[in-house]
């Protein structure tokens, strides 16, 4: 039941706590604008998860590995089978790129002290922003702005949703 004046919308996330102390978040909106990063990054504070979001000129990311990334799964609305970390990180980030203009759902499980980054685009020119987000264990390096053009690193497997809005 929807109380007056409350949203009708899906939520672009939740959190689900277990009883080991993990945190389950699935986000249903891959381009979570940075209001909504603001408010998950409070209530992850809260578990003791870190959250960074950074905001980059267009062209640059974050150099990676910034961590150790966490496995996640991304399954599309469109019915298909999910993409599950487990099946090995590489593959997951490089299903999740392709999948980026498809609607679908995130997951990752967090545990106390991991972090989650938001890496979020410069508007140009009233484009709306591209974002990427990963989770990683533990604590979460600095991030040192790299161009796009020239990979940082081999891709680490995180979680890597590009989305524009």
């Amino acid at each position: 039941m929807l109380a007056p004046g409350s949203p009708t919308d899906t939520p672009a996330y939740a959190l689900e706590r277990h009883d080991d102390g993990s945190v389950t978040l699935t986000i249903e909106d891959l381009a979570l604008d940075s209001e909504g990063q603001a408010d998950l990054a409070g209530r992850l504070k809260a578990e003791g998860i870190t959250v960074s979001s950074d905001t980059l000129k267009e062209g640059y990311r974050c150099r990676s590995p910034r961590g150790t990334s966490l496995p996640g799964s991304f399954t599309p609305d469109h019915g298909s089978s999910p993409r599950d970390g487990k099946t090995g990180t590489r593959a997951v980030e490089r299903d999740l790129v392709r999948s980026a203009a498809v609607a679908g759902t995130w997951k990752v499980t967090l545990r106390r002290g991991d972090s989650l980054a938001f890496e979020n685009q410069e508007p140009v020119k009233g484009k709306g922003r591209t974002g990427m987000f990963y989770a990683v264990r533990g604590e979460l390096a600095p991030c040192v702005p790299v161009p796009v053009e020239q990979p940082a690193t081999e891709p680490t497997g995180s979680p890597d949703i590009r989305t524009a809005k």
